[in-house]
């Protein structure tokens, strides 16, 4: 837990920091930008981002820097929300590690800037399943979110190295 709640701090202070040495955040054109729009995912990823708006500290905390409000918006998954990205719709994604790596590709100018969350996805097995090893999933059917989110990526890695 502490590991975790130091990851969502060291985030927002990441954040904080990149907006403060930005001075006054501007578009291309030199034009101000009042309002700041983040792309998240309904997951215990994403707890910290929740918890920001909720409680009005993204506000609070980027007013001096002249950010008048903050908006969010809610993806399913990395996929979608890297797409609002590209098209423009975003400011921050608040995604995982794939997802970015493919919209960079495709042409979105962004970076990462921060790792905020090291666990929290898991793999879940019906009481009944006995599994001493990766083998003995065979045949099972086994979900995951679509295809280029995290989960999807680590999962298809774990198959690789226990094949």
């Amino acid at each position: 837990m502490k590991r975790t709640h130091t990851a969502h701090i060291l985030f927002i202070a990441i954040l904080f920091i990149i907006v403060a040495a930005s001075g006054c955040v501007k578009t291309d054109e030199g034009e101000e930008i009042t309002t700041l729009s983040i792309g998240y995912q309904p997951s215990t990823h994403q707890l910290a981002h929740v918890t920001a708006m909720e409680k009005g500290w993204w506000k609070h905390d980027l007013a001096p820097f002249g950010i008048e409000e903050v908006t969010d918006k809610q993806f399913p998954s990395g996929p979608p929300e890297m797409q609002a990205m590209l098209a423009g719709d975003l400011d921050i994604a608040y995604v995982g590690s794939a997802p970015p790596i493919t919209a960079i590709a495709q042409g979105l100018d962004a970076k990462v800037v921060a790792c905020v969350n090291t666990n929290g996805s898991d793999l879940v097995l019906r009481p009944e399943i006995d599994y001493p090893t990766p083998e003995d999933l065979k045949g099972l059917t086994i979900a995951t979110f679509r295809a280029g989110s995290i989960q999807d990526t680590v999962f298809k890695k774990w198959l690789i190295d226990n094949n």
